[in-house]
């Protein structure tokens, strides 16, 4: 996946999965923008829509992508060789372009720090958000500083976890990363210490990660469903966009549940299951957008951010509808992800490539 990076599956003629982990990052987009708009212009929750906590779906989809790609890239590589070459390509893959935008948010702070006021720095904290070691900020929440790349410090554990099994005979492979991370969820008050490493590690968003990985065994082993139940996926997908943007409030008036986890599951096992779906044509654009979606995940929050401190610092917000700023929030999240991925992503993996080429 691209948020967290993944190899592309443009090759494999997994389209589809790359353009849901697009739309995955679309979803952040949506909320970063909501949150965003909502704040400049003081409006009473769901002013603009009824509430974007539900759109965090994208991150239940990333999580589920992501355990999917790992079994499907790496299942059947086992020994010491392996595990160590799957861990540098997911550190090549991932940590150059996440440093780059944590050192940008450390120069915008430095010179800025009046205009992004929401931070909190220091040595140490800044260290462990270079290394994926997750703390406890000033406000008691679990952010890196650059605050979304909270997702990385799970992918880095999902990775280091991922090549310990890898060193197991692969027939022990599955049952070893279900054991590992059924016990630390559902006993994590008998196996994990109390404090930041049970409250963190315990989290339950990280059964998508198993079942992503369940999904792709399955894939690994041939095992297809008929080919119409793509049409499922697709209309699982759509529900879910749609109901994401009513959910919390409406869970909050009736009581009903919506189940974010599960419809994800849903929506990518039904995605890559069908027999033939590789056969899907999909727009050019749509599987752009997913090749930049690590781009798009990361560079978003720079772009729209900026968008809202130049529109509140003009004063130009009141002859601005809130809409009109929505729209533009997303035109230039998408901008910024896109020269992000052109320009930077991909230069970063090249020369890490080489670099580590060099060096063999």
């Amino acid at each position: 996946m691209s948020i967290p990076g993944q190899e592309s599956l443009r090759g494999e003629k997994l389209i589809s999965l790359q353009v849901l982990r697009g739309f995955a990052a679309f979803l952040i987009v949506l909320f970063h923008a909501i949150h965003d708009v909502n704040s400049l212009y003081a409006l009473e929750k769901g002013a603009l829509l009824p509430n974007p906590t539900a759109l965090i779906y994208g991150i239940d989809l990333f999580f589920v992508i992501s355990g999917f790609i790992m079994v499907y890239t790496a299942y059947g590589k086992t020994g010491v060789t392996q595990a160590k070459g799957f861990l540098l390509r997911r550190i090549i893959r991932v940590v150059p372009l996440y440093w780059f935008f944590t050192f940008v948010l450390l120069f915008a702070f430095t010179v800025m720090p009046l205009i992004i006021d929401n931070l909190s720095f220091s040595p140490e904290e800044f260290i462990k958000s270079l290394l994926f070691i997750p703390y406890r900020d000033s406000v008691g929440g679990f952010y890196p500083f650059l605050k979304i790349g909270w997702t990385l410090n799970y992918e880095m554990y999902f990775y280091g976890v991922f090549a310990l099994c890898m060193l197991l005979p692969i027939r022990f492979f599955m049952p070893a990363l279900s054991v590992f991370f059924l016990v630390t969820l559902f006993a994590k008050s008998y196996v994990l210490p109390e404090g930041i490493i049970r409250e963190f590690y315990g989290n339950m968003i990280i059964l998508n990660f198993l079942v992503g990985a369940w999904i792709g065994y399955i894939y690994k082993k041939g095992w297809r469903l008929p080919s119409k139940a793509v049409f499922l996926g697709f209309a699982f997908v759509f529900i879910s966009f749609i109901w994401s943007a009513y959910a919390q409030e409406f869970q909050e008036k009736t009581g009903v549940w919506f189940p974010r986890r599960e419809l994800s599951w849903l929506s990518v096992a039904l995605l890559v299951l069908p027999k033939g779906v590789s056969n899907i044509k999909f727009p050019k654009w749509s599987i752009f957008i997913g090749d930049s979606s690590y781009s798009l995940y990361l560079a978003h929050s720079f772009a729209i951010g900026a968008l809202i401190a130049v529109i509140s610092v003009s004063g130009i917000a009141s002859i601005l509808s809130p809409w009109l700023v929505f729209v533009l929030c997303i035109v230039v999240a998408i901008i910024a992800g896109s020269l992000s991925y052109l320009l930077i992503e991909k230069p970063l993996l090249s020369a890490s490539k080489r670099l580590i080429s060099s060096r063999k």
